[in-house]
């Protein structure tokens, strides 16, 4: 679902295992994903070739990895 737009561009939420993912598509490479430390969100900025579902879906499974940085799961 678009929930807002971020510089012009839509922003798409997806609500996935418990976690709320907010995607935007940004040119560069790569994904790139945060978590807003106010909400609690995940935020990912994700290059054109991927869908806004998989970013969110790649995000989520980063998270579950351990691979996120700062924050206690």
């Amino acid at each position: 679902m678009i929930c807002g737009m971020y510089s012009g561009l839509p922003v798409h939420e997806f609500e996935i295992k418990g976690h709320t993912v907010d995607v935007v598509h940004k040119d560069g490479k790569g994904i790139r994903a945060g978590i807003n430390m106010k909400t609690g969100d995940i935020v990912v900025l994700a290059p054109p070739g991927i869908s806004y579902h998989q970013a969110a879906l790649e995000a989520v499974a980063a998270l579950e990895a351990g691979k996120f940085h700062g924050r206690e799961h």
